[in-house]
């Protein structure tokens, strides 16, 4: 079974899921129909779903989200002394900031801060998530990094 995102690769809401065993196919219909995974107006979810597909366009986007998140990684490390949490070999990014820094991320639009969740007991700082996605540009990325400067 693999999924795809639409949203973050382009589409405007949705995921692709794709079965390639037969003796799945019950079970996942069967639990879309239980827990409310169909939505009314299908054919617009399949619509943008086969314009990703078409020419590996999701492909496209789903590598330019990828490399933005390693530039941003690597600009974080070199510009700012900030390395990432983990490896970045997707499309986030995940720093350790003070709480200030980290709010001051989340009121200005930069990234999401995960209040609750610190890098170790008593550590002071908390951890932000960065997602890139297909409309991700080297100007958002400039944004980012000389924010992180400032504060």
């Amino acid at each position: 079974v693999i999924t795809f995102g639409l949203a973050k690769n382009g589409g405007f809401a949705g995921d692709v899921v794709v079965v390639r065993d037969r003796k799945y196919i019950d079970i996942e219909s069967r639990y879309q129909k239980q827990f409310g995974y169909l939505q009314p107006r299908m054919q617009l979810y399949g619509a943008q779903a086969v314009a990703l597909m078409q020419g590996d366009l999701w492909l496209k986007n789903a590598t330019h989200a990828n490399e933005q998140a390693s530039n941003l990684g690597v600009r974080l490390t070199r510009e700012c002394g900030v390395i990432p949490i983990f490896p970045v070999s997707t499309n986030a990014v995940f720093i350790a900031v003070a709480k200030e820094v980290a709010f001051a991320l989340e009121q200005a639009g930069h990234g999401c801060s995960w209040d609750s969740a610190c890098v170790e007991p008593g550590d002071e700082r908390c951890i932000v998530r960065f997602m890139t996605s297909w409309a991700t540009t080297k100007e958002d990325i400039d944004c980012v990094v000389s924010f992180l400067k400032a504060n």
